[in-house]
């Protein structure tokens, strides 16, 4: 038998044992393939779940909009995770923890989701770091339980996913075994045993002929008898040793270069691989595409700034560039086609989330071997902290220049190393001088100034300098373009240019205050005239009060004194002539006697509502709450009480004369006590708030508070109120909004109030509305 016939046998065995092989490794691929796809769901859920995490810390941190958007959208990618993962995983105990997965997934979801529907801090806010409620708190411990739990059954799938491809793997390894050694092995052992026997000799002498040729001995010729195939090899081989020997320099030119090309092959694999570990690690953003422009290296930083993962780029099209920079594409397409670099400056692309980013772009041709262009490879820049920088420091340029031109300012630097002396324009100008004039050497620019302020300033400038000072500033006088000399307020610091040696520039602000000068002497010279005026007005002022005190007196003496008489003789013609009298004249006599006692009234009142303007005040910390306490049970009898619910919120100590502030005390209860006096039920409320407490719609303009802090105490009662129309009369001098036949008085109550509360350094304000109440409100300042 031929050893073709014997090797087509041997064949056929190892066929069918590859044949088995391969249906066992399509049956293992299968499975493998099934758990990779288990395994790589289990791996993304995890991936995702992870994503939440993070998204969710930093939404309960910073409360961005952009972090709580990101988490729902990851919430929609988990639930079709967990959906798509009902499918592939088949076995009761995956179900099983699925099922708990889905569970804890949900109950995330609505706690995370209550947490975004409460109203919270405004985004950017720049730094502030939110404050959470115990609700709050409660709830996101609750999701962080919940997230666990949920990561814990993510890592179980992930777990028996990886357990069952392992399990998979092992099952096809020992299935390749088995039919490659127990079955095709033994087959072809047998077979190849049988016809090594028959070719071993052959074979040999065949080898033993083909060492020698190989080893250099071309005129060496191999003998194998036959007819077979090894003895057609020997012959062949005899001949190719003739062959071999005529082309013997041929082939040692071949081994070189073929060495020579794997060296150089070497070198390209090791380029490939520094190129790639650069792109990769460069800071800079790479990115390559082909001459279709489908994307061909995306490395990591242009992730970074584009926000796409490599995944989803590397073989689809440039998706960076915005539709209004399709006419600056094409212009760098035609650039690059041409061989060359093309740069553009501050042009901007597109990011994923839809937002645009400023880059300058540099973008050079790929070429192959023969140097036709295949691709084309940019190099982006982010330059948007560079733009954000240019433009703050243009307007801080646009600022100083402007505080400069408004202050009449200018800037001087003195070289301590080389004693020069740089004055910028708006120096010049503000002296009157045209740009460069003045000197810049110390010498010459020290005789600009006035010789009495060169000992005051120049010591204040050296005691800086060594650090006996913490700040150098001087006013001193240099003398300007028209020959006279300009009072100058200067204020300098040491710069330190080069953080390695002493600094050397001595730079400051000079303002011209020549004008100011001329104003402080003006002021002194009015504030002495004030003082001589205010020492003549006091002594009118006193002169005018001791004629107001005698004017009160005469009021109070020679007007009650008519009045008294009046309402005597009213009474002797009631009690001695009530006979002859009728009723109408006893009802004349009872309105004279009433008119007379009211005119009395009013003329106390009066005299009241003057005092409170002169009294002297004795500030003292009052206890406004015992006050409020004291004054309503002097007002109030038992039965009167009975009817009343009166209730003081406490009240922070206030500081002013307590005779003046129980007036204040007085008259407002009393004013409440009465006006409420017809309500079966009358409530009346004392209290303080930082902003006024009001049931009114009306509010309390800052002019009345003028934007102060204060406390600001409130008396409410639901009595009879009063129509907001004639607010503006309330605290008038014998103004009344209800009729003396309703409720008794002078309608000089509240203007004693109102000066009162005003010499205090207060507001008094009030509100209401007809049959509805009233409240007064009042603020007092402590340095009143």
């Amino acid at each position: 038998m031929k050893i073709r016939t014997r090797l087509k046998l041997n064949t056929w065995f190892a066929m069918g044992v590859i044949a088995l092989m391969m249906l066992s490794l399509t049956w293992t691929f299968r499975e493998v393939s099934r758990m990779d796809r288990n395994e790589n769901m289990a791996s993304e859920m995890r991936k995702v779940a992870f994503e939440k995490i993070l998204l969710r810390d930093d939404y309960l941190l910073l409360r961005g909009k952009q972090a709580r958007m990101q988490w729902q959208a990851k919430s929609e990618t988990m639930r079709r995770l967990l959906e798509s993962a009902k499918e592939i995983f088949t076995g009761a105990a995956d179900r099983a923890v699925l099922q708990e997965a889905r569970q804890n997934f949900e109950a995330t979801f609505s706690l995370f989701s209550t947490i975004i529907a409460r109203p919270g801090p405004e985004e950017g806010t720049a730094g502030k770091k939110p404050a959470f409620d115990e609700r709050e708190s409660r709830l996101i411990g609750q999701i962080f339980l919940k997230t666990h739990a949920f990561q814990h059954n993510i890592d179980e799938l992930y777990e028996s996913a990886e357990k069952a491809s392992r399990a998979a793997r092992n099952r096809g390894v020992v299935l390749v075994i088995i039919f490659f050694v127990l079955g095709g092995g033994m087959a072809i052992v047998t077979n190849s045993f049988l016809t090594r026997r028959i070719v071993e000799k052959r074979l040999t002498t065949l080898h033993k002929g083909v060492m020698i040729i190989g080893g250099g001995n071309l005129d060496y010729r191999i003998a194998v008898e036959g007819d077979d195939e090894l003895a057609d090899l020997a012959g062949e081989s005899n001949q190719m040793a003739v062959s071999l020997k005529e082309s013997h320099t041929s082939i040692e030119i071949l081994n070189r270069e073929i060495t020579e090309r794997r060296q150089v092959e070497i070198i390209l694999r090791e380029t490939a691989r520094l190129l790639e570990m650069t792109i990769n690690s460069s800071p800079l953003t790479i990115i390559a595409v082909d001459h279709d422009d489908i994307v061909t290296v995306w490395n990591p930083a242009a992730e970074r700034l584009f926000g796409w993962p490599q995944q989803e780029v590397i073989g689809h099209p440039l998706p960076i560039l915005p539709d209004d920079k399709k006419d600056e594409f094409e212009k760098i397409r035609a650039i690059v086609d041409g061989k060359e670099t093309a740069f553009i400056e501050r042009s901007h692309r597109r990011k994923k989330d839809g937002s645009l980013v400023a880059v300058d772009i540099s973008i050079a041709p790929i070429t192959n071997a023969e140097g036709r262009i295949i691709g084309r490879m940019g190099i982006l820049t982010d330059i948007t902290e560079r733009i954000r920088a240019e433009a703050a420091l243009r307007e801080t340029n646009e600022r100083l220049s402007l505080a400069l031109e408004v202050g009449n300012a200018g800037i001087w630097e003195w070289d301590l190393k080389d004693d020069e002396v740089r004055l910028d324009d708006r120096f010049h100008t503000m002296l009157g001088y045209t740009p460069g004039e003045l000197p810049n050497t110390l010498p010459e620019w020290l005789s600009y100034h006035h010789p009495e302020d060169i000992p005051v300033w120049m010591p204040k400038a050296k005691a800086y300098l060594r650090g006996d000072s913490p700040f150098y500033e001087s006013e001193h006088r240099i003398r300007n373009k028209a020959g006279t000399w300009s009072w100058v307020f200067t204020r300098g610091k040491l710069v330190n240019l080069i953080p390695t040696e002493p600094p050397e520039q001595f730079i400051g602000i000079a303002i011209n205050v020549t004008e100011s000068k001329r104003v402080e002497e003006e002021i002194r010279k009015l504030n002495a005239e004030l003082e001589q005026r205010v020492v003549e007005r006091t002594a009118q002022l006193e002169i005018a009060n001791k004629e107001l005190e005698a004017f009160a007196y005469s009021i109070s003496h020679d007007l009650k004194a008519p009045l008294r008489a009046v309402d005597g003789y009213a009474q002797i013609l009631i009690e001695d002539h009530a006979v002859r009298l009728d009723d109408e004249g006893r009802r004349v006599c009872e309105v004279i006697t009433n008119n007379a006692r009211r005119m009395g009234k009013l003329i106390d009142d009066l005299l009241a509502f003057s005092r409170t303007g002169r009294a002297e005040i004795n500030p003292v910390s009052v206890d406004m709450a015992t006050l409020a306490n004291s004054i309503f049970f002097e007002l109030t009898t038992p039965e009167e009480r009975e009817r009343i619910d009166f209730h003081v919120a406490p009240l922070p100590r206030a500081i002013g004369d307590p005779t003046l502030l129980r007036q204040v005390w007085m008259n407002l209860l009393g004013n409440a006590v009465k006006f409420s006096a017809k309500k079966e039920r009358a409530v009346i409320e004392v209290g303080c708030a930082v902003t006024p407490p009001t049931t009114m719609a009306t509010s309390v303009s800052s002019e009345i508070i003028k934007g102060k802090p204060a406390v600001v105490y409130f008396i409410r009662d639901n009595g009879a109120g009063f129509d907001m129309a004639y607010v503006g009369k309330l605290f008038a001098v014998f103004q009344r909004l209800h009729s003396a036949k309703e409720y008794e008085g002078t309608g000089v109550g509240l203007a004693i109030v109102q000066r009162i509360v005003q010499r205090h350094g207060g507001r008094i304000w009030a509100e209401g509305e007809p049959g509805k109440g009233a409240i007064f409100h009042f603020t007092l300042d402590e340095k009143a």
